[in-house]
């Protein structure tokens, strides 16, 4: 005879915060990423001088 699966939903909860803590680091990035091209329109960049910028976005995200 089989046995019902069991779930714990501690278990289950720590799943789903750590997913909701994934999809709002990433939306921190993204509005971050949004108000530097904001900030940036009208100016060209090169690919380089681009991902300088872009990797102050992430050495900021990384200490927060």
């Amino acid at each position: 005879m089989l046995l019902p699966m069991m779930i714990d939903p501690a278990t289950e909860l720590a799943h789903i915060e750590d997913d909701i803590c994934g999809i709002l680091d990433d939306l921190r990035w993204a509005l971050a990423y949004r108000a530097l091209c904001r900030g940036k329109l009208g100016e060209a960049y090169t690919a380089v001088d681009w991902q300088e910028q872009v990797d102050q976005l992430s050495a900021v995200e990384s200490h927060t």
